[in-house]
């Protein structure tokens, strides 16, 4: 963890990180495996927000009661993307995605690798004017699978309010 985050390195409960501080160790890790990434709470979006796993992870929520990261308002949103420029195996379980009824497009987006929608997550609440509202799966390596996880109240304009697969995906 880059010393520069001044204690708030994620290390430990005890230095906690944003979202964003901690995904960006993530993909600059050298670390081969998968690594998790531990939700110690709920997280309000502030302003729109949008992250993209590089590497292989984990999201999922510290203890046994699954952690929301919900979008703000109309101008704080949140989405996801599955390696925009890497293969990444990224997984979710026992956390909660949440739009809050606003328009982020997709709730998450995978170009490249693997995403697995696993026990616990939940995909919810967003609204996208065009395609696959709660998952998009849009490039020729790109994989979706769901494995006890849950997506609801997501719609789309055109189609796919759950999940919209292109001809490349």
């Amino acid at each position: 963890h880059p010393s520069s985050w001044g204690g708030s390195d994620g290390s430990d409960a005890s230095h906690p990180c944003t979202l964003a501080q901690a995904v960006a160790c993530i993909n600059k890790s050298t670390y081969s495996g998968t690594q998790t990434l531990f939700l110690t709470g709920d997280v309000t979006m502030s302003s729109t927000s949008a992250f993209t796993f590089e590497k292989d992870s984990l999201l999922t929520s510290a203890g046994s009661t699954p952690h929301t990261i919900k979008a703000g308002s109309s101008s704080a949103t949140v989405s996801f993307t599955v390696g925009s420029t890497a293969a990444a195996a990224v997984t979710f379980s026992n956390c909660i995605v949440d739009g809050a009824g606003y328009a982020a497009d997709h709730l998450v987006s995978v170009a490249n690798g693997t995403f697995t929608l696993g026990t616990g997550a939940t995909l919810r609440n967003n609204a996208s004017a065009t395609y696959g509202c709660g998952v998009y799966v849009s490039g020729s390596t790109a994989k979706f699978v769901i494995d006890g996880g849950t997506i609801s109240s997501c719609s789309a304009g055109t189609s796919g309010g759950a999940v919209y697969i292109t001809s490349s995906g």
